[in-house]
């Protein structure tokens, strides 16, 4: 029973180290075939993976679109295509992944 209990505090500290600010956003640039995604960390030294879904709440968290390292707090998503909305989180990892951050929206002009 030590062992649960022990195992248990070590699982809830390490997932406190990986955690992703509610801050997160998207913009997309007319001309431009690309959303920029921009976070802020709650805590250094961790990673980021980034999710994206064409619906809200839809993002995919079996297949991240991209992985950042430690102190990285921007990717740009560079296969959108124009007329299409996304939708964006972001999730922390060190030894075990976050929940995600705020759904963040792109909308991708026309070029």
């Amino acid at each position: 029973m030590k062992r649960l209990a022990f195992l248990l505090v070590l699982l809830a500290s390490s997932f406190a180290l990986a955690q992703v600010k509610a801050h997160t956003t998207a913009t997309a640039v007319p001309g431009q075939q690309s959303a920029t995604l921009t976070w802020t960390e709650a805590t250094p030294g961790v990673t980021f993976k980034v999710y994206r879904g064409i619906t809200a709440g839809g993002e995919n968290y079996a297949m991240p679109i991209g992985t950042v390292g430690i102190g990285v707090l921007t990717y740009v998503d560079t296969t959108v295509a124009g007329g299409i909305t996304y939708y964006y989180t972001v999730t922390a990892f060190s030894t075990i992944e976050s929940a995600p951050s705020n759904e963040a929206i792109a909308v991708v002009p026309i070029a």
